[in-house]
């Protein structure tokens, strides 16, 4: 250690309690040493120190540092005090190279360091030994540095310490125990620095620790040098979050993460350094946490002002939050009250089922009465044109997300809201579903599983009478359809097993089937009615509230006329579903006519001269009917 080693004291080959004349003199004797060209040595070269260099600048200079009392008491502190019979004994066997012995003698009388007045030397001495070893060859020896420094503690808090400095600088010189410590401690830290954080040297929990037993002005001195880094970094990267944060509200969730990682090895060196109690951490650490929840709360805020907010931003504000308390420890802060109020807050916010709900029933909504200004692609197609709807929004998914939450939703509702208000939110979910597969089944034209699913899931919700009546009519036209596109009617043998294959296959074919095991207890149901239903005649209408559309197939009457929407087909359907339907030999004449039309259509589809006869004959049909 440098100021052991290029001690004046050391230099000059004296001890602190040197009179000034015996200073004086010693200066005198080396100066005229080294004029005549004679090496310098004194019995306090001890070995483990390596060599000084002596020439008459470091005499002149070793002189002229301890010529002021305060200086010449700093440095007595980094030297050796013969102060009685001990010391000389422990000299003699540092002069022999013997530390060993030398540390054995000093420590029978320092002991734990309760020293009388007269061994107070014996204290000084071998505290400044463990230091002077635990420097050697560029290396630090952690267990002499820690000795060393306990001692030099225990020296500060002794009452003798008035004793030591009226040895050094006489009772002209006046300076406090506190005082004398901290010049100590500052000196120390210059001496020490380049050992800081290199291997075989000293890391910073360690030097931070050693000063434990020391004063609090010299564990604050230690902890000021190493924490303005740190702090001014944190403080640097708060202002940078707040910054970004009010400009870019919609990334603020990155910019909280981001302020975290920066922060967190040197928010760790401030806790080691400082304690979780000392005012200096407890305050940066409420502001970054401070920052980090004010980021969460900013995003959040401005994904529910533009009606975008979902399950994943509540559970990334409840993630923030958690860091934040992470940082500030349960401290009883402004910050702390107000992290645990928007944990609350958002956990009820996540446990909302009607929020969802509400969400997705507002989902729905909107593609409805958005859908038809949607922009629509036609694919290429030789022949008459085909209305196909590629990148239109799909009309199922969002009532199926709807079907799924309210599924989820609605038993909690039912035991929270007033009845009446239960039944109006189940209505609406039920009506808007309703609005969808029928809107899908009429644009698309055709059979839809996806909205028989639709139906089925949304059977035994709660529904007001005229509701019920609605969503109970479209459900059974739209299973009655599919019925008779997979060959539905009065079957048996064969006919039947493959009108079965046919309808298990058409619903095989819906995506996501296999996922719902009650999908195929619904087919089962449907084959095992399919003749109970056949008695209702052919496909009928998918009806709304406000309009409806033929979804029969009257296959005669559109061959003959060329369009299944040519307004005398409609006159034939109309017909046919409003009053033949309603009699039992209208039934059996529909049962008739769709068993074999199919077969009649393919015979007479190219005889112009039949199908003219036919069409003659549907008008006259058509002007009775009118």
């Amino acid at each position: 250690m440098n100021l052991i080693k290029n001690s004046p004291f050391h230099v000059l080959g004296i001890t602190i309690n040197a009179s000034e004349r015996d200073i004086q003199k010693q200066t005198t004797k080396a100066k005229r040493f080294l004029e005549v060209g004679k090496d310098i040595s004194y019995d306090t070269d001890y070995e483990f120190l390596g060599e000084v260099k002596r020439d008459a600048n470091t005499i002149s200079k070793a002189s002229s540092d301890i010529e002021q009392p305060e200086n010449k008491l700093l440095h007595s502190l980094f030297w050796y005090w013969e102060g009685n019979h001990i010391d000389s004994a422990a000299f003699e066997s540092l002069k022999n190279n013997n530390t060993e012995k030398a540390i054995e003698i000093w420590s029978k009388v320092v002991k734990d360091g309760n020293v009388s007045t007269k061994n107070y030397s014996c204290l000084s001495n071998l505290k400044s030994l463990y230091l002077g070893l635990a420097f050697t060859k560029g290396q630090v020896n952690l267990e002499l540095f820690i000795k060393g420094l306990q001692l030099t503690a225990l020296l500060f808090k002794n009452q003798d310490l008035n004793i030591f400095v009226k040895t050094v600088v006489g009772n002209h010189f006046k300076i406090s125990n506190e005082d004398l410590e901290l010049k100590f401690t500052n000196q120390f830290y210059n001496e020490i620095q380049p050992f800081l954080g290199k291997k075989n040297g000293l890391s910073l929990d360690r030097l931070i620790s050693s000063f434990e037993t020391f004063s609090d002005g010299s564990r604050q001195f230690i902890a000021n040098k190493f924490t303005a880094d740190p702090t001014k970094k944190i403080e640097d990267q708060i202002n940078t979050s707040s910054e970004l944060r009010e400009k870019y509200v919609l990334e603020a969730i990155g910019f909280a993460d981001s302020l975290y990682e920066n922060t967190k090895s040197s928010l760790e060196s401030l806790k080691k350094i400082l304690g979780t109690s000392d005012v200096k951490y407890v305050m940066l650490a409420d502001k970054l946490a401070n920052e980090i929840l004010q980021c969460g709360i900013d995003y959040f805020n401005k994904v529910r002002e533009e009606g975008n907010e979902s399950n994943k931003d509540g559970e990334e504000l409840l993630s923030l939050c958690k860091l934040a308390k992470g940082l500030i420890n349960e401290s009883q802060s402004q910050v702390n009250t107000r992290i645990d109020e928007t944990i609350a807050y958002v956990e009820d916010w996540l446990n909302d089922e009607s929020r969802e709900l509400i969400s997705k029933l507002n989902e729905a909504y909107e593609v409805l009465n958005e859908w038809d200004l949607a922009e629509a692609y036609t694919r290429p197609y030789k022949g008459p044109p085909m209305r196909q709807f590629w990148y239109k929004p799909s009309l199922v998914s969002p009532a199926e997300d709807l079907v799924k939450n309210a599924k989820k939703a609605l038993p909690k509702l039912k035991k929270t809201l007033d009845p009446s208000e239960f039944l109006k939110i189940s209505d609406q979910i039920v009506q808007i579903v309703i609005a969808l597969a029928i809107k899908h089944v009429n644009e698309y034209n055709q059979k839809s599983i996806a909205c028989c699913y639709l139906f089925h899931d949304t059977r035994n919700f709660a529904m007001s009478p005229e509701v019920k009546k609605r969503h109970t009519e479209n459900h059974n036209i739209l299973y009655h359809d599919i019925m008779w596109s997979a060959g539905g009617g009065v079957l048996s043998g064969a006919r039947k097993q493959e009108r079965n294959t046919r309808l298990r296959a058409l619903f095989n074919s819906h995506e996501g089937l296999m996922t719902d095991s009650y999908r195929w207890e619904t087919i089962e149901a449907l084959i095992e009615t399919a003749d109970d239903m056949s008695d209702l005649g052919g496909p009928s209408y998918a009806q709304n509230s406000t309009n409806s559309n033929s979804r029969g197939g009257c296959y005669i009457a559109t061959m003959v006329y060329g369009d299944y929407e040519h307004p005398q087909v409609m006159v034939l359907r109309s017909f046919r579903d409003e009053f033949l339907s309603r009699f039992l030999l209208g039934k059996y004449f529909i049962k008739f006519y769709y068993k074999y039309s199919p077969s009649w259509v393919e015979s007479l589809k190219n005889k112009r001269l039949i199908n003219k006869i036919i069409k003659k004959s549907l008008n006259q049909v058509i002007r009775l009917i009118e």
